[in-house]
């Protein structure tokens, strides 16, 4: 299954636009839950909208719940958004605690 910009930030609520990843990647996953014949969830680029802890924490979580119910491995890619840690060192540090990891540059 392949997933992107999935947008996640600290709050976990709705952003001053009202737009919330958090409860959009919930829904999301409970409308896939039928599908149990998974190798992997791919998510590429975007998984944070704000590079935080937090975001990256609950993607976390959420993900590897989703994925491990049914046998699967998750996989991140970075995006621009994702991009926003102090630096390259800290960003792969926040990347490779999500789980296996692939960062693509342009």
């Amino acid at each position: 299954m392949h997933l992107s910009d999935t947008h996640l930030d600290r709050s976990g609520g709705p952003d001053a636009d009202g737009a919330d990843g958090t409860a959009a990647l919930r829904r999301l996953l409970a409308e896939l839950g039928h599908l149990h014949d998974l190798d992997a969830v791919v998510v590429t680029g975007d998984v944070a909208d704000d590079g935080s802890q937090e975001a990256y924490a609950r993607a976390r979580g959420l993900l590897s719940d989703y994925a491990g119910r049914r046998g699967a491995d998750v996989f991140y890619t970075t995006g621009n958004h994702d991009d926003r840690a102090a630096d390259e060192d800290e960003m792969r540090e926040v990347i490779e605690k999500l789980g296996p990891a692939t960062a693509i540059r342009n």
